[in-house]
Formats: C-alpha cells, structure tokens, sequence
C-alpha cells in the first residue's frame, strides 16, 4: 500500500498531534518528503516526537525511512503525470490530422490545387500562430517551382494584396477565422476577384464566410491556454497537402525546381571548401 492510503487508513488517531501531523501530510501531499522532522513538526503544530509516533504507527521504522518512501512514491507520481501528459500531446495531435481527413473533400483539393498550379502568383498569409504554416507553405511552393509569397510585415502584405490580380489565388491561415489582419485580406482579395481558400477550424467563422473554399482543422488550445503548436502542426498538414498537390499536376516544372535547388546548394558547398 501506499504511504498516501496508509495515512488515509490510520486517520483515526487517538493523539491530535498526530491527527495534525495526517492532516498536513493529506493536504501537502508532494512537498512533505521535503521538509526535515524539525519543519514537518512545527508546520503540524506538534512535536518531533509525535511525528515519529505518527511515522511508526503507518509502519515506518523512522522519520528518515517515512522520508524515503513518500519521495519514491512522489517521484513515480511525478512520472506518471509527465507520461500522461507526453502521451495525451500526441494523442491530441492523431486526432487533428485525423479529423482533417474525415473532413477533407478530396474533390475540392484537386481543384484548388488545379487553380494554384495555374496562378501567376500564390499568396500565403497568416499571423501569430498562423504565420509559421503560412511562411512554411510559400516556401514549400517555391521549391516545387511555383511563386508562393508571404510577407512577415502587415504593412507590405497590405500593399502587395493590391497587386494581386483574378488570375492569382491566395491561401488564408487562421485557427479561429477571426483573425482581424486576415479577415482584412479577404476582404481586399474578394473586392479584387481573387480565389481564396482558408484553412480555419470553423465554416461559420468570419474568414470562411468571405473565401471562395474552405479547408476544416481541428482548434486546440494549449494546457496554460492561448494557442497550441497541435493546431500549426495540423495547418502545416494541410499546407503540404496542398503544396505535394500542386506539385503533382506538373511534375516537370516541380522536378526542375527541385535540380535547380540541389545545384545551388552543391554550387555552395564547394566555393565554402575553397
């Protein structure tokens, strides 16, 4: 049995001391096997010799034993919880992905990515937590061969948005789809007759209301609150999804772009040799 059940079961003391000395271990649990028999008794309001009375009687030989067993049995405490939470991270992130799928449609994929493959320009935006998968995705198109663009600053996004022409597509990240700066994008896009696609994790959300499609994801929030790097892992999904996609209708022009990159980088590798 436990240290915790064997002051549980023995609660019933005859001494109040030793009621007290129950009573604080019961409430303060993990900080107990950090105190030495001065402080466990004066923070009990009892004497030393009653926590030593109160330790023998839950069948340890000594304060320093009773010491020893309640930090092996904190220390397993600990590790548990630190599994659970490890475990349920990567739990929370197979259902995002998983939920992504189920609501994929792959009929709707296929044509954004059929827009995207034939637009002059892609523009990718995003912003806290949303740009990451947003930059990730523009990059992912350049390499494919295509001019994906983000822009970190809201000014330039801004003035770039005007530019844009019918011809062109946008692809919109935002977990919640009240993101204000991308909601603005959107606006200017659809005043523009530009495609828009957003990822959000709601079809009813300002962003989707005002984009030509929609791809779902799950929204996770994080265990201290505020957003959760779950929900950019499954955007970033979704933004390679997209990207492979596009890829895949003109594998020529992706396999080029993919031999001129490699070239560069040997080019580099070896004037950094000499």
């Amino acid at each position: 049995m436990s240290i915790y059940g064997k002051i549980k079961d023995h609660y019933d003391y005859s001494q109040r001391g030793e009621q007290r000395v129950a009573k604080y271990c019961l409430d303060n649990y993990m900080e107990v096997s950090g105190n030495t028999l001065f402080q466990l008794a004066e923070k009990a309001k009892c004497g030393e010799a009653t926590v030593v009375r109160f330790c023998k009687k839950i069948g340890c030989e000594s304060y320093h034993d009773f010491k020893e067993e309640l930090t092996d049995e904190t220390q397993e405490h600990l590790k548990s919880e630190n599994d659970s939470f490890v475990s349920q991270i990567y739990q929370n992130i197979q259902t995002s992905i998983e939920y992504t799928i189920q609501n994929l449609d792959l009929e709707q994929l296929d044509e954004i990515a059929a827009l995207m493959d034939k637009a002059d320009i892609i523009f990718c935006a995003g912003v806290g937590n949303s740009g990451i998968p947003a930059e990730a995705c523009a990059m992912r198109l350049v390499r494919n061969g295509k001019n994906g663009i983000y822009f970190k600053d809201n000014h330039f996004q801004s003035i770039y948005l005007n530019e844009l022409k019918h011809n062109d597509i946008a692809i919109l990240f935002s977990a919640s789809g009240e993101s204000i700066d991308t909601i603005h994008c959107a606006e200017i896009l659809k005043q523009r007759k530009v495609k828009t696609v957003c990822v959000t994790s709601s079809i009813v959300s300002s962003l989707a209301t005002l984009c030509d499609y929609c791809i779902l994801m799950k929204r996770w929030l994080g265990p201290l609150g505020g957003g959760s790097m779950i929900g950019q892992i499954t955007q970033m999904y979704i933004a390679d999804l997209l990207s492979t996609r596009t890829g895949m209708i003109d594998q020529k022009t992706t396999l080029k772009a993919k031999e001129t990159t490699f070239d560069y980088i040997i080019d580099k590798m070896r004037k950094e040799r000499i």
